[in-house]
């Protein structure tokens, strides 16, 4: 059986905007209840706009008006949540606002 990793970061509520954003893709995230995912690429900024309430762990739970970075061409982070609004494409940068449990992944490329 598959283990799911941690996320990096939780917030309730987050914008992001980067050089690509792929998805909107639906997956069932437990029996009653689906999620969306998103892999943004390219100098992600994502500004985390609402924190889970009563967080005590910033590092994880960071407040609102964080910001979080993936610097380089390269970079790419993946975000899930329950809402994902539209997709803002076809200017220099895409952006979109997540909303709802979400969850945000560093993605890290392992070293063999």
């Amino acid at each position: 059986m598959r283990t799911r990793r941690k996320p990096d970061h939780e917030a309730v509520e987050v914008g992001i905007e980067a050089d690509e954003i792929k998805g909107p893709d639906y997956f069932p995230k437990s029996k009653t209840d689906g999620a969306n995912r998103i892999v943004a690429k390219g100098d992600v900024m994502i500004d985390v706009r609402k924190q889970h309430p009563g967080s005590r762990d910033k590092e994880v739970r960071p407040d609102p008006g964080t910001v979080l970075r993936a610097d380089g061409k390269n970079a790419k982070m993946t975000v899930e949540g329950r809402t994902v609004r539209k997709v803002r494409r076809g200017g220099p940068r895409e952006s979109t606002t997540v909303g709802g449990m979400v969850e945000i992944f560093r993605n890290r490329r392992s070293r063999r």
